[in-house]
């Protein structure tokens, strides 16, 4: 995508989400402006999931009932949200679990309702297993995404999963969106057992188990909000390309530095300095915020940004290989319950 178009997908739905925010049918106390509800929309949205929960926990349904594959999805995604998400920043660890499967039988992109019920049992049984291991005594379910793996394979069985973000252990005022310092030379990353740490300065050799990457992602997750509660459905993970993304205030475009608003350079870049590190950290809360948009502009959905993983590496080929910190943001529509959680 063209950078000028992203910056006026920015410019334009900047002024239409402010309007609609200022027209949104909003429950609030007249005695704290601050404090919100509900809308007709959350209702509506928790009586769906609700009745669904109801049906389905209670063997209500028709035997042989059927609903379709999307509609699966989405009300068990929903559900579980629903119950277990904790959109709360407050956090230091961020843990991502994919290993969730479930073969579900399919019939002309239709589901039973009994095998549909199966599934959100195990989903369940499995995210508070994982939650139980997560070695804090404060954790919890940030959101969970769950998709169909093999979407392309429409009768016999398909496969779907979860892919969970869990935060765990208090973080007391991260402050917002703090910039690197001047100690900060972060390596992105020699592998699992030794993720590079302080690559330079009077910290070298310290934090072995961190990286630039990690410590990017770390800043950008922890804002230190704390919503009212509240919950999101519909999550979306976009594929995000890098070399869409140039820096608008690179000095020297075309010297392999700065190049791009997250690494994306050729060559092996073994330390990064403070500097790149602060041009990655807010170059990438620019691409994570003008993906959020793109969302929004596709679909007519207020979508926000929920958690975002960000992976270092160098890919081999193509000369002397390729050097990046790639985001992977997921964005969800939030809804607030209609009663305290």
């Amino acid at each position: 995508m063209n950078k000028n178009i992203i910056y006026i997908i920015i410019a334009i739905f900047g002024v239409i989400l402010v309007f609609n925010a200022c027209n949104k049918d909003m429950k609030t106390n007249p005695n704290n402006t601050n404090e919100i509800y509900w809308t007709a929309e959350d209702l509506k949205i928790q009586n769906s999931i609700i009745n669904f929960q109801n049906k389905i926990f209670n063997n209500t349904y028709k035997s042989g009932e059927e609903l379709t594959l999307d509609s699966a999805i989405w009300y068990l995604e929903a559900m579980i949200n629903f119950n277990y998400s904790t959109l709360d920043s407050s956090y230091v660890n961020l843990t991502v679990d994919t290993t969730f499967e479930f073969d579900l039988p399919i019939n002309n992109d239709m589901v039973n309702y009994d095998d549909v019920t199966e599934a959100s049992f195990a989903m369940e049984e499995h995210i508070l297993n994982f939650l139980e291991q997560i070695p804090d005594d404060i954790k919890f379910m940030i959101v969970g995404d769950v998709r169909i793996k093999n979407a392309d394979f429409k009768n016999g069985t398909t496969t779907i999963t979860i892919s969970t973000g869990y935060g765990s252990s208090y973080l007391p005022g991260p402050g917002w969106y703090n910039p690197f310092g001047p100690d900060d030379y972060w390596k992105y990353g020699d592998g699992p057992n030794n993720m590079g740490g302080y690559c330079a300065g009077p910290n070298q050799g310290q934090q072995t188990d961190s990286d630039a990457a990690m410590q990017i992602a770390y800043r950008i997750n922890n804002p230190n909000i704390v919503t009212h509660p509240s919950y999101f459905t519909n999550i979306e993970q976009p594929q995000i390309m890098i070399y869409y993304y140039p820096n608008p205030n690179d000095p020297n475009p075309g010297d392999n530095y700065i190049e791009y608003l997250s690494l994306w350079a050729n060559g092996y870049y073994e330390c990064l300095n403070p500097e790149e590190m602060n041009v990655y950290l807010y170059g990438n809360l620019d691409i994570i915020e003008a993906e959020r948009l793109i969302l929004v502009a596709n679909t007519g959905l207020n979508y926000e940004f929920a958690y975002t993983v960000m992976e270092g590496g160098f890919a081999a080929g193509g000369g002397s290989g390729l050097t990046l910190i790639q985001p992977y943001p997921r964005y969800g529509i939030r809804h607030y319950y209609i009663s305290p959680k």
